[in-house]
């Protein structure tokens, strides 16, 4: 999934699978350097885009990332939608902005924590509403 040169965005959500793949990812990148930062065979940062929803806020992942030393990209962006529990629209506001980020820095992948119980669910939304 990760080859020599790629530079990961990571997306992160602040949610225990987000977490772990940016975990696993740090492992593995420790591993394949043979603990030389400087020889790891790919890059990655996180990602955070905030929707602005008053239920939710993962600005706490910023000293976090900060102490992991890992890159960190947090952007803010007000998702109306977000409020009135409209999480397809909302999801594909926060991917656009994710791509769009990608893009402005480099990054050739996007590595998004779904779970099975995750695409089960948004294929069973898309089958129900179309």
């Amino acid at each position: 999934m990760v080859r020599p040169g790629d530079n990961v965005l990571v997306c992160l959500s602040g949610g225990k699978c987000s977490i772990s793949l940016l975990h696993c990812l740090r492992h593995y990148q420790y591993l394949e350097s043979h603990g030389d930062p400087q020889g790891a065979p790919f890059t990655f940062a996180g990602i955070t885009v905030d929707p602005a929803a008053r239920r939710y806020n993962p600005r706490i992942l910023i000293p976090y990332m900060e102490e992991l030393g890992v890159r960190y990209h947090f952007e803010s962006r007000t998702i109306p939608s977000c409020e009135i529990h409209n999480p397809s629209y909302c999801s594909r506001m926060k991917r656009s902005t994710i791509y769009a980020i990608a893009r402005k820095f480099g990054y050739n992948v996007v590595a998004l924590a779904q779970n099975l119980d995750d695409m089960a669910a948004r294929y069973g939304r898309k089958l129900v509403n179309g």
